[in-house]
């Protein structure tokens, strides 16, 4: 197996934001759990197994907790865009989260010795909920 590519972990993350699909209260469906293949272990049970089996090892578990950190806390350490069961209640606090977030995964990827391609990152167009 070889080690995952920026780009590669970049489109799986996005993918799920585009999709709204991140939820920052599920260790499966959060930035880690989307990086991870939704794999819940990585917080749960075996953290260096997960990372192991899902990224070959790429990353060290202090990376994942520190990924995970970065998503989740803004950096005053408050964590208002989401509420207790994950819904995004500040759209601009998740796409700052994400940009954070995914320059952080890309300077641990270049620490490793990856050539990372330039990115665009765009705030998503959510269609509004009528109801």
């Amino acid at each position: 197996m070889k080690n995952p590519m920026f780009l590669e972990q970049y489109s799986k993350i996005v993918g799920a934001y585009l999709r709204d699909e991140l939820n920052p209260m599920s260790v499966c469906a959060c930035f880690v759990g989307n990086l991870l293949n939704n794999n819940c272990a990585w917080n749960t049970g075996n953290p260096i197994g997960c990372i192991e089996k899902e990224a070959n090892g790429l990353y060290t578990h202090e990376e994942i907790k520190q990924l995970e950190r970065t998503f989740t806390y803004e950096p005053d350490g408050s964590a208002e865009w989401f509420d207790l069961s994950g819904k995004i209640l500040k759209e601009e606090g998740l796409y700052k989260a994400m940009e954070r977030t995914l320059l952080l995964l890309k300077k641990i990827h270049e620490s490793k010795g990856e050539v990372v391609e330039s990115y665009l990152f765009e705030k998503r167009q959510l269609e509004p909920c009528i109801v």
